[in-house]
């Protein structure tokens, strides 16, 4: 059986790229080894793990609480079932699959083909080697859920997010938790003040430095541990032990071997979420990557688009945030990018936060010289909820300061974000202030010439370049003059030379702001429709690019203080991760105007090569069309009239697709 794409894994990413395929009318099959599907999130992670939270807050009767998880996930499970699936156009298949080389594989008895793969197999619980332990000893997250008796005391191995929010939801139903964590530092990726406040009011018991080196049973109840803390070895009795120390990626049975996929311990992709292979991706737990069931959705979205569309997005961490659902939570946004400025505020300046008797909560948001978010951190209950204003910030490339123009009901847990802004206005006016008071008028005049100067040089030169241009063109008489017939007899005389000097005045052609039409008319005239076009798709396409850099280097900032407002940004964010379609639309109607379009893509944040790409690609049909008219002039036959005819077809083109897109 032949596939045009092939998923491999019923979980979480496997199925978010299942879907969105299947709803783009793409040939794809889903492979499962579980005929419940929804993998380790619905099963053993997200849903039981979050309701054993909630519960917890409600009752200690553990039946209660199993009784409560097994219902959410039946609820659920019909979202990801196999005939939902199969409703909306997948096929899917049970069973393990393998490679027998990169477009087959193998399920049960079956042979499969696909021209395109994504690997999504997931992961499971990693468990350490050590001395005396068996089977009987301990449970993970994907077989603690089916426990029909709590134990007693219970040692939690690892004091990441699984096992901070499994060891407080067990404590809180009566069972004694003792955690061990090999770190030296708690929470050791977090800020030192987020981190100790959580070590103070999770209110568990928490060992560093220490790690688990042998295990015995003692008797039917309970086992005996030797940790190694600190240096030194001590002895503890608890009843269970619970494996929290990460994941394992389910590559080894794949056979990834009879591919050219490279993998070690995970499998290794570029920025598109292919493989070494390039018709085979790979998202999730399968890939460097964070661990997180929503990175995997996005992942998948980027593959699946990616496979439906070309390879034209990337994928992109920047505004993933990960949260730890504690009491208190504890949020983050990570970034590699350090930032100019930490604003902090805690709960005791907050009235809602003081009528919850959360005075330790605490924000921490760091952001760069234009108030734009770098990082974020915050922990406090419910926190994730207000945080995540922040993530949308930085997504729409946002300040910090835009927060200011909403209305906060009062009292919210949201106004500890207001805080923070307020305390940057404060700074910015009173380093306005200070600035005044201790500056005389001379010095101060000086001051904002120099700033001036600096900001708005490259404006000011480029302006300059373009008016002693058009001032040359009139002194020089080259307007009244021109005799389109003999220019173009001299330059074809030149032969190549002329071809050169063609091209080139195309590149420079931006720089002054002269038409590219009558120029691309003058090409097809002298040199036919053919070279005219080639020629026109150098010299233009390379001018746009020129132009493209100038703007970039002139600077988005510059610029958007000279226009005011937020009109580059939202401009910016339309273009998002679908800048080289949007450059090749605007390139392929010639109603758009050409110059407009290289300077403001320049301003955007759109990759100079997507921007090339789609310019080099999209102006080839006005280029052709322009220079089959430029080639007819001054004869009106049948050249002339389908040349008018191609030009009015690509002007009605957007309409008419805009009638079929909503037929």
């Amino acid at each position: 059986m032949h596939h045009h794409v092939i998923v491999i894994g019923g979980g979480a990413a496997g199925l978010y790229a299942t879907a969105g395929l299947a709803r783009l009318g793409v040939d794809v099959a889903v492979i499962s080894e579980q005929e419940n599907m929804g993998g380790d999130c619905l099963h053993y992670g997200c849903v039981p793990s979050k309701t054993l939270l909630h519960m917890a807050q409600e009752t200690k009767q553990w039946p209660k609480i199993r009784q409560k998880i097994q219902d959410t996930i039946a609820d659920i499970q019909p979202n990801d079932s196999v005939p939902r699936f199969e409703s909306l156009g997948a096929h899917v298949y049970i069973g393990k699959a393998k490679f027998l080389n990169s477009h087959t594989i193998q399920v049960a008895n079956q042979q499969l083909t696909a021209k395109k793969f994504i690997i999504a197999t997931g992961s499971r619980p990693k468990i350490p080697e050590v001395s005396g332990l068996d089977d009987s000893m301990y449970e993970t997250n994907e077989t603690i859920f089916q426990l029909t008796e709590l134990p007693k005391k219970m040692a939690i191995i690892g004091a990441g997010p699984v096992g901070l929010e499994l060891g407080q939801a067990f404590q809180n139903i009566g069972v004694a938790i003792t955690l061990f964590d090999h770190n030296q530092y708690f929470l050791k990726r977090y800020h030192r003040d987020i981190a100790a406040i959580a070590l103070e009011k999770l209110g568990l018991d928490i060992h560093l430095n220490s790690r688990l080196s042998q295990v015995r049973r003692l008797n039917e109840q309970e086992i005996e541990l030797k940790i190694e803390e600190s240096g030194q070895e001590k002895t503890y009795i608890v009843e269970k032990i619970l494996f929290a120390t990460g994941q394992i990626a389910n590559i080894d049975t794949l056979q990834l071997e009879n591919t050219g996929v490279l993998f070690d311990k995970k499998i290794r992709t570029n920025a598109h979420l292919q493989t070494t292979e390039s018709h085979i991706y790979a998202i999730g737990d399968v890939i460097n990557s964070p661990s997180l069931t929503h990175a995997g959705g996005a992942e998948a979205r980027v593959a699946l688009t990616n496979i439906a569309f070309g390879n034209f997005t990337k994928i992109q961490y920047e505004t993933l945030a990960s949260v730890i659902y504690t009491k208190p939570e504890i949020y983050q946004l990570a970034s590699k990018q350090e930032a100019a400025r930490v604003l902090s505020a805690n709960g005791a300046t907050i009235d809602r936060f003081k009528t919850d008797d959360e005075p330790e909560a605490l924000v921490r948001v760091g952001i760069n010289k234009q108030a734009k978010i770098i990082h974020a951190e915050a922990i406090g209950t419910d926190i994730s909820t207000v945080m995540q204003q922040i993530a949308l910030l930085k997504a729409t490339n946002s300040k910090l300061t835009d927060l200011s123009k909403a209305i906060y009901p009062y009292p919210t847990k949201s106004e500890i974000l207001k805080k923070t802004i307020r305390s940057t206005i404060i700074r910015k006016t009173r380093e306005t202030t200070h600035s005044k008071n201790t500056s005389s008028n001379h010095k101060m005049e000086a001051i904002i010439m120099k700033v001036f100067w600096r900001e708005w040089r490259g404006i000011i030169l480029f302006v300059a370049f373009v008016l002693t241009g058009f001032l040359v063109i009139y002194k020089l008489g080259i307007v009244d003059s021109f005799n389109v017939a003999e220019v173009s007899e001299v330059v074809r005389d030149m032969g190549i030379w002329g071809k050169i000097l063609y091209v080139i005045i195309y590149i420079l052609r931006p720089l002054v702001l002269f038409p590219a039409t009558p120029l691309t008319l003058f090409g097809g005239y002298t040199f036919g429709a053919v070279q005219g076009t080639i020629l026109d798709v150098i010299g233009a396409g390379t001018g746009a690019i020129l132009a493209f850099w100038i703007a970039r280097q002139l600077g988005k900032e510059k610029i958007e203080r000279l226009i005011q407002g937020k009109k580059l940004e939202k401009f910016d964010h339309k273009i998002g991760e679908n800048g080289f379609l949007v450059v090749l639309y605007l390139r392929l109607i010639p109603l758009f105007p050409f110059d407009s379009i290289n300077y403001s893509m320049g301003l955007s944040s759109i990759r100079m090569r997507d921007y090339a790409a789609a310019t080099y690609l999209g102006i080839i049909p006005g280029a052709f069309t322009l220079n089959f008219l430029g080639s007819s002039l001054g004869r009106l036959d049948w050249q002339f009239y389908t040349a008018i005819s191609l030009y009015a077809f690509l002007i009605i083109l957007p309409w008419i697709v805009k009638k079929l897109r909503n037929s």
